[in-house]
């Protein structure tokens, strides 16, 4: 008797993910280069008896859905930019596809419950309230992406299984932040030792709903998100696990200042000479 396989469903952010391996050629990469690997990576897990390929279509070559249908994938299109009736200013509707792509889950979380595992693969960040629903409700949850991309909202999900996306797609080209700029910590450096005074520990969470404009954030979540990111690729803060007294399957994240680092021994050393 054959062993019975998983049911899988995979659901690809085509925008983000072609947009991470966009280089010089115009010609790469076209829906074979990203979903012939997916498929022949992910069918290890079990049988993806529902794979959903998600973008603004109108964007790409004319043959590109018909390509992704040919690779078994059912194409959904999502608008990403509109153009208001009355002047011909088109304006960017943001997080379109990553939206879509939530909705399409959730229904499919609630409506078909032989699906026992869903693989999400994006080049974004934001997903991590989706598969917190997920998990929630059992479902075995798949996160593939681009190591860069990986926030650490994610990988603080119990039972998320992380996936990087250069062991199957190869190098991104076009991820990450554009050309960072020299960002000014100071005021982020003195927010986060008067916390860890007043406090003793600072969660990551409780650390980032403190971001704004004081200490050069932006006000939305994504702001927040990769001004943290920012954050600790540059070192200026390390991320470190604290028992969670509450809920001891979900370990806290605990903020701390890098207190070896130059930068942030330098702005310290001013904060106590102006006191």
């Amino acid at each position: 008797m054959s062993e019975k396989k998983t049911r899988i469903a995979i659901f690809v952010d085509y925008d983000d993910v072609c947009m991470a391996l966009k280089g010089e050629d115009q010609n790469f990469p076209r829906p074979a280069d990203i979903l012939r690997p997916l498929t022949e990576a992910f069918l290890q897990q079990g049988d993806l008896v529902f794979r959903a390929v998600f973008a603004d279509w109108a964007k790409y070559p004319v043959d590109t859905v018909e390509l992704a249908q040919g690779l078994g994938y059912m194409p959904v299109y999502s608008l990403t930019r509109s153009r208001s009736r009355k002047t011909s200013v088109e304006t960017n509707i943001p997080n379109a596809v990553p939206i879509r792509l939530a909705l399409e889950a959730l229904s499919l979380c609630l409506t078909n419950a032989t699906i026992e595992k869903f693989i999400f693969v994006s080049a974004d960040r934001e997903f991590y309230e989706l598969v917190d629903l997920l998990r929630q409700n059992d479902a075995g949850v798949v996160v593939a992406m681009f190591e860069r991309a990986i926030s650490v909202e994610v990988t603080e999900i119990s039972g998320c299984e992380i996936v990087f996306l250069e062991n199957i797609l190869g190098q991104p080209r076009n991820i990450g932040p554009a050309a960072e700029k020299k960002t000014d910590w100071t005021a982020f450096v003195r927010l986060l030792l008067s916390l860890e005074l007043r406090y003793g520990y600072v969660g990551y969470r409780g650390l980032k709903d403190k971001l704004d404009s004081s200490v050069g954030c932006g006000p939305s979540e994504t702001d927040k998100r990769r001004f943290m990111d920012l954050a600790t690729q540059q070192e200026i803060i390390t991320l470190d696990k604290m028992e969670n007294p509450k809920n001891p399957e979900f370990p806290l994240t605990v903020t701390r200042l890098n207190r070896k680092h130059p930068m942030v021994q330098a702005i310290l050393k001013n904060s106590l000479k102006l006191e």
